[in-house]
This record gives structure tokens, C-alpha cells and sequence, in this order.
């Protein structure tokens, strides 16, 4: 375990700025009978030995369940420097790439032997076949160097071509051949990448997943295991449709972020989900009223809406009862085909009650307007289960538009977490304005739709874009994105503290994004320096 952590520390210490070193095996001569001398004969290499490297590509190793690279670590930290000192100027000149390098002298670690311009991989095999499952390729900037400090951190090398594998015996015989041919011969990407071979992992560690949902399941309250365990069946078999993930680090002065992308087998629902979708254009939010949180795109669940909503009934019957459960599962059936274009939302954090408001494209108003009220009309009457609930289907009208409204209370202490960000009431308000549905829930519910419906059928021309939200929806739009998450950082934070409010944002906003590349799900995050440092003491 010990040596395990030293080559990780050498990792990290490379990829910052970026057992003893075994000669190679010596021919070992048998001697000759004492009685009849013979001409001398090679012995067999040991099977410990350190691997011999082929001239040819060699197959990655079973067991290979994650790899990682930077394709120029100085390059990496200089872009990691100039976003960490625009955050909190003068900290660059800490982080610096020979700051660094002091760095590790003073914890023993010498960097002289690396090439710390050239790529840095590093491979992880089962921990379970191996003791030191980590696996080290630089590029040898000094060999003697190099060997030396390896040898100092009770670690193994094997060179081979300008490269250096560094680890325990065992992991080099498994992994230095691949590691030394077709790994070193495939150019990194040239972001810092974190490949898990999911389906390894699964192969080799089923048992343990299914086991970590298993307990998830049983810590659970008893009245929610019933409603969560069919979701993490889903959850298991999505993972399992998976061939890789990838993490990707992207930096510069103006923000860092990170890209997960999920590449599934083609053959699996995933893929057929993921093929369905389009980049959103994210029209209906830039008329949404400002906030300091804003989602919204467009995401076709039909694929998946009749599993989800299966997978929702006992958490329906739970809230409601078994006549309600059955009223939505009939109503929300129909709900992907009439809202089948973009949606946008809005988030306000108010202390004490959380203000939400929504917009949905609609392909037939009055189908959408039926189909709320029957099913506020049955929350009406039914009063069973974990929330109790007053409806008013003509709670207001404004414009021509009817409005309805539902407030719920409960008295089950599961549910008081999340009735308390609404003020200990759950407030909701409905409205079919025009080509839209509206929704508001908590702060001031009617008035929020009355706003909304401003938006569905404007009088004048609509209000600009807040300049924040614009920037951000540029990004998104250049990546491809379908669905985003835009959030002004330092505002939510003061809003849930009650502290002082800060101006809003004129920069871009915080993000999280979700897109589509053929089969693939992307999942990207980028965080602003200039939504980071208000943030920091």
C-alpha cells in the first residue's frame, strides 16, 4: 500500500509540472559437467523478469480499468496557473511550473530524468491481481537521473524507445508491453483525459456495484425503498451499457471546466436515446424573466418517458394514494407528445421560499389545458398519502388566460427538507398562455404567472437578454449543446445565506451542460474565474 501511494505521488508530481532501478536481466551461463566440459548455454529468462519490450503493438493487459493522460503537462499547468491567478491574482506565481518542480525536490521527488513537455500516461489495473496497480510512462529526459529516482522511491523501470514505464514487477509485466508500444505510438488528446474502461469494471466488478446499490437501497427510510430500488435497477443496467467514460479537463484564464462523455455499446438504449436528440436553441429561455439560475433546451424523452414514468408510480402513490397515482400515470402519459419542443426555467432562491417558474412548447393548448385539469381536479379530491393538497382550478384570470393553483401541505417529517425551501408549503400555479404552458411554484406564485404569461403573448417587443445569460447561451451554442444548466454563483449563495445581494453577473454565469456526439452523452461544466472569486474568502 505504501509503495502504491509513492508512484501516485510521483504522478501527481509529474503531471503538476507534468523496488530499486533493475538493470536488464543478465545471461546467466550454466556450467559445464565437471567430468565432460560442454560449450556454454543460455538459461531461460526467469518468469519474474522485468517484460521484454516487442518492436510490434501489444494488446492492452485484462484488468485495465482505467487510463489517464496529459498530453504537455507544463503546458496543462501554465493554463491552470493563469485561471487560478485570474480567480486570485498573484497565486499564479505560487503554482508556478518551477514553483512546482521546488516543489517536489523538497518532498524527495527529483523530475530531472522527465521530459516534462512530452506526455505523461498513467495506467490503473484491477488493485484486486495487483499490489501496486499503478502504472507510470514518461519520456526520459535523463536516464541516469531517472533510474536514480526511481530506485529511491523503491520502484522498477523498464525503458524502452525514449519512454520509461515505472511500478512493482508484476505491474510492469502486465502492462509495460502495452504501455511501451501501443500506448506511447497513440497521440494523447491534447486536453488532460481520464479514461475508466467501464466495462472492465463491470466485468470484474459486478458483484461489488450491484452490492453498493444493494446498500444504498437499505439505508434508505422503509418507506422510500420500495419507490427507490426500481430506479437503481435502471441506474445498474444504464451503467452497464456503457463501454468507456472519459473526463476531460479544459483550462485557460478565463475559465476551467471538465467534459464527461459517456460512450455506450451501440446496440443499447443509450445509444438509441442519445441518437434521438438535437442541439437545443434556447429561444423560449433568453424571453424568460431574469434569474440567478436559468435551464432549459430541448431533450426528446419520449425513448425513456414510459420507463420513468413507470418507475415514478410508488413514489406517486406514496404522495398521493392509488386513485391520484393512476390519474397522473394516465394524464403524463400524454405529456411527450404535446410538449414535445424546448422548455426554460428559472430559479429565484428567496430566503426561506424558493421561487420557480417554467415554459413549456406546446403543439395544442387546449389538450395541455384538459390535461392539467383533470388531474388537479383528482389531486383535489383525493387525500390520501403523505401530502395533503387544496386546489383551485379558477384561482385567477389575467388576459383571458385561466389560471389554476394547488398548495400542499404535509406532516411527514421525509418531507419536511424539501417543503421547507418553499416556506413549509408547496405553492403551485398552472396556465396555458397562448402557444405555451407556464408553471409557478413557491414565492409569489400568481404573480410569477403573470409574468410568464407577459412572456407567451408579449405586448411590445420582448425585454433584451440579461447580457450574462447571453454570453453563456453563445458557449452553449458553439459547443452543440441541447440542455443547459446557467447559474450566477455569488447570488444564489447570498440568496440561501440571506446575505447581502451582489449585482448580478455581466460576465458569463456558471454552467452545466448537457449534449449529444452520435452515440455519446457529454456532460460539460465551466466555472468562470469571475463567478469563482466572489465566492472565495
Amino acid at each position: 500500500m505504501r509503495a502504491r501511494h509513492r508512484l501516485i505521488s510521483l504522478l501527481i508530481a509529474v503531471a503538476a509540472c507534468g523496488p530499486a532501478a533493475a538493470p536488464a536481466p543478465a545471461i546467466r551461463h550454466a556450467p559445464p559437467p565437471a567430468a565432460t566440459p560442454a560449450p556454454l548455454a543460455v538459461a531461460p529468462t526467469p518468469v519474474d523478469a522485468l517484460p521484454i519490450i516487442p518492436a510490434t503493438p501489444q494488446p492492452a493487459p485484462d484488468g485495465l480499468l482505467v487510463t489517464a493522460s496529459v498530453g504537455d503537462p507544463l503546458a496543462t499547468l501554465t493554463a491552470l496557473v493563469a485561471y487560478a491567478d485570474a480567480v486570485k491574482p498573484g497565486i499564479g506565481a505560487m503554482l508556478s511550473p518551477a514553483a512546482a518542480i521546488q516543489l517536489a525536490a523538497s518532498q524527495g521527488v527529483d523530475l530531472r530524468g522527465v521530459d516534462l513537455t512530452r506526455p505523461v500516461r498513467a495506467f490503473l489495473l484491477d488493485p484486486r491481481a495487483h499490489a501496486v496497480p499503478v502504472i507510470a510512462v514518461v519520456a526520459v529526459a535523463d536516464e541516469a537521473a531517472l533510474r536514480a529516482q526511481v530506485a529511491a522511491l523503491g520502484f522498477e523501470v523498464v525503458l524502452h524507445g525514449g519512454w520509461a514505464a515505472i511500478g512493482d514487477r508484476a505491474g510492469l509485466r502486465a502492462a509495460a508491453p502495452y504501455a511501451l508500444t501501443t500506448a506511447v505510438a497513440t497521440a494523447p488528446p491534447a486536453l488532460p483525459r481520464v479514461t475508466i474502461a467501464v466495462a472492465t469494471v463491470m466485468t470484474h466488478y459486478r458483484a461489488e456495484v450491484q452490492a453498493f446499490f444493494d446498500q444504498m437501497v437499505a439505508m434508505q427510510p422503509p418507506v422510500a425503498r420500495a419507490g427507490m430500488a426500481p430506479w437503481l435497477a435502471w441506474y445498474a443496467d444504464v451503467f452497464a451499457q456503457l463501454d468507456r467514460v472519459e473526463l476531460d479537463l479544459t483550462a485557460d484564464r478565463a475559465r476551467a471546466g471538465l467534459a464527461l462523455r459517456l460512450v455506450p455499446r451501440p446496440d443499447g438504449s443509450i445509444a438509441a436515446f442519445a441518437r434521438q436528440q438535437r442541439p437545443g436553441e434556447f429561444k423560449l429561455l433568453e424571453r424568460m424573466p431574469a434569474a440567478a439560475v436559468a435551464m432549459g433546451g430541448r431533450l426528446d424523452t419520449s425513448a425513456v418517458f414510459a420507463r420513468m414514468l413507470e418507475l415514478s408510480r410508488p413514489n406517486l402513490i406514496a404522495m398521493g394514494g392509488t386513485e391520484i397515482a393512476d390519474v397522473a400515470m394516465t394524464a403524463f402519459a400524454r405529456w411527450p407528445a404535446l410538449a414535445n419542443g424546448e422548455n426554460a426555467v428559472t430559479a429565484v432562491p428567496i430566503p426561506g421560499k424558493l421561487a420557480v417558474a417554467a415554459l413549456w412548447d406546446i403543439s395544442d393548448g387546449a389538450a395541455a389545458q384538459a390535461l392539467w385539469l383533470d388531474y388537479l381536479t383528482a389531486l383535489g379530491r383525493g387525500q390520501q398519502g403523505l401530502m395533503q393538497t387544496q386546489v383551485d382550478t379558477n384561482a385567477a384570470r389575467y388576459r383571458g388566460v385561466r389560471f389554476a393553483r394547488a398548495r400542499s401541505t404535509s406532516s411527514s417529517t421525509a418531507m419536511q427538507p424539501g417543503m421547507a425551501l418553499y416556506g413549509g408549503q408547496l405553492d403551485v400555479a398552472y396556465a396555458v398562455p397562448g402557444p405555451l404552458f407556464a408553471m409557478a411554484m413557491g414565492g409569489d406564485s400568481l404573480g410569477q404567472l403573470r409574468q410568464l404569461t407577459d412572456v407567451a403573448l408579449p405586448r411590445k417587443r420582448p425585454r433584451p437578454t440579461p447580457p450574462a445569460l447571453a454570453a453563456t447561451l453563445a458557449l452553449a451554442r458553439a459547443a452543440h449543446d441541447s440542455y443547459v444548466i446557467a447559474v450566477d454563483a455569488p447570488v444564489v449563495r447570498a440568496g440561501f445565506t440571506g446575505g447581502a445581494a451582489p449585482a448580478p453577473s455581466t460576465d458569463e454565469l456558471a454552467l452545466l451542460a448537457l449534449g449529444f456526439d452520435g452515440d455519446a452523452v457529454v456532460l460539460r461544466a465551466a466555472l468562470p474565474a469571475t463567478q469563482l472569486a466572489p465566492l472565495l474568502p
